[in-house]
């Protein structure tokens, strides 16, 4: 993709839409379905005919016998995000049967204090899941999850006390003779925060401290606009910038250059050079590009049904 002498919308435009084009354009795998399925939640992409069918038959094929799902990475493990994941496409299909010993099978694994934490035997796509704040995104994203299934609300009630109480804190923390390390003890790290401030934008609720938050994030981006030179974190960091009102910030548009670094000769984005674009990390990215160049730019960033190019 040419980038000389275009805006960082433009190029944003367009890296989203065939990074859209690209993850609608493979087999329905595991790894596949997922990234289809966030670009038609998101409105990027019109959703096949299929895709709700095929989720479904892989939810299943993922049933343990605890009640539990196992991760699309394998291992044979229950997973608490797959098994959140699981629970809201049953609702969806309206299939209680299943859907009631998911929800217990959370509700057992749901620590006194609300939160979630996976357990270490289930495989991991990428190490800096395993961060010590763990908890917080794992909560964030369960409850992201069971939001709007109404036999879940006891379980997204004690999980929004939880990340409700750790927000609160985010202004003392940043304020604190030594931040940086407050806030990780905390569980704010970048993706942690980031993935913390997508819930609380879904669900209208203002996020406190939001200004001390915004410091946090730019104060650790890196010389070449990335942040921790991965792009993991750099799409999570960018999409939360957004979504606090940045996008029109120098830094931002630094970050989504850098972003684009990422970006292959056929429209994926991947995390290493030379490897094969990652699904997951393609799908997230482009919606974090589609939405700077929403903020951002005069113009919608993709058209819900402008999938034509693939490379």
């Amino acid at each position: 993709m040419r980038t000389e002498g275009r805006s960082t919308v433009e190029c944003a435009r367009e890296a989203a839409r065939d990074a859209v084009a690209w993850v609608m354009a493979q087999h329905p795998d595991r790894f596949a379905v997922d990234a289809q399925c966030l670009l038609a939640e998101a409105g990027m992409a019109t959703e096949p005919s299929w895709l709700r069918r095929r989720k479904l038959e892989l939810v299943r094929d993922a049933h343990l016998s605890d009640g539990g799902y196992e991760s699309k990475y394998g291992g044979g493990e229950p997973s608490v995000l797959w098994t959140a994941d699981a629970a809201r496409r049953l609702h969806l299909a309206g299939d209680e049967q299943r859907l009631l010993p998911a929800l217990l099978w959370l509700k057992k694994r749901q620590l006194p204090d609300g939160s979630w934490l996976e357990s270490e035997a289930v495989p991991w796509g990428r190490g800096w899941y395993r961060a010590p704040g763990a908890h917080l995104w794992i909560t964030a994203a369960v409850t992201q999850s069971l939001w709007g299934v109404p036999a879940a609300a006891p379980l997204t009630r004690r999980a929004m006390t939880f990340l409700e109480r750790a927000v609160g804190q985010y202004g003392r923390l940043a304020s604190s003779p030594d931040p940086d390390l407050a806030l990780r003890v905390a569980g704010f790290d970048l993706f942690s925060t980031a993935v913390v401030a997508e819930l609380f934008r879904l669900l209208g609720r203002p996020f406190p401290a939001a200004a001390e938050a915004v410091e946090y994030l730019l104060g650790r981006q890196q010389e070449d606009g990335s942040w921790e030179g991965a792009a993991d974190p750099t799409q999570a960091v960018v999409s939360a910038l957004v979504q606090f009102g940045c996008a029109g910030r120098a830094e931002t548009e630094r970050g989504v250059r850098a972003l684009l670094t990422w970006r292959t000769d056929d429209g994926s984005f991947t995390h290493c050079p030379g490897e094969r674009g990652d699904w997951t990390l393609t799908a997230y990215t482009a919606r974090t590009l589609h939405r700077y160049a929403q903020a951002a730019g005069p113009a919608a960033a993709v058209s819900t049904d402008d999938t034509r190019r693939s490379g």
